[in-house]
């Protein structure tokens, strides 16, 4: 079995400037909290869990095949990084970046490889599709007032860039984080 999820590669900028404006700054604080390193940073866009090794060449076509009806031929779209927060309320347990831009276009991709997997027995998403990026898992007994003060305090400066990249990753978990291995690319153009 691996540990498989879909997602959007981010430009090697916007990994940098991430990383250096928000995840350094988040680091700082000294709260117990996990940053995703740099580059580890990606937008996902379904979760899929632990499957057989043997179905990636089907699940590889079904992405194709969403892709394929959510793109098409109208080509790259443009999204940008807009605001910094937190989920969990008043105890964070996850500190994330929310995206702007064509969102409508990247929601309707998210919501064409949901159904597109739905037909492999993974199960559709409950929740609706709210573009983010997480930057930091928050441990238990984080310093929460550290960490809402840092989150605050970012500043990130509201940069676009095109999304270029859909990839089938690989996750496999480790002592010093996740190691992430492409397992299908299909360029956006």
């Amino acid at each position: 079995m691996i540990r498989c999820f879909i997602c959007l590669e981010l430009p090697r900028e916007i990994r940098d400037l991430i990383d250096s404006h928000a995840t350094a700054i988040l680091r700082k604080t000294g709260a117990r909290c996990s940053t995703v390193r740099a580059d580890n940073l990606h937008l996902t866009l379904k979760f899929l869990g632990d499957i057989e090794e043997g179905r990636i060449d089907k699940l590889s076509r079904a992405l194709e095949g969403a892709f394929e009806n959510a793109i098409g031929n109208a080509g790259a779209f443009s999204l940008s990084l807009e605001n910094i927060g937190s989920f969990g309320g008043k105890s964070p347990r996850v500190v994330w970046i929310g995206l702007g831009g064509e969102t409508a276009r990247l929601s309707a991709l998210a919501d064409s490889i949901d159904k597109a997997f739905a037909v492999h027995g993974f199960e559709r998403e409950k929740r609706p599709f709210k573009p983010h990026l997480t930057i930091a898992r928050v441990r238990e007994g984080a310093e929460v007032e550290a960490l809402s003060k840092a989150i605050r305090e970012v500043r990130l400066p509201r940069r676009e860039f095109t999304a270029e990249r859909l990839i089938l990753m690989k996750s496999t978990l480790s002592p010093t984080g996740s190691i992430y291995e492409p397992l299908a690319k299909f360029v956006i153009k």
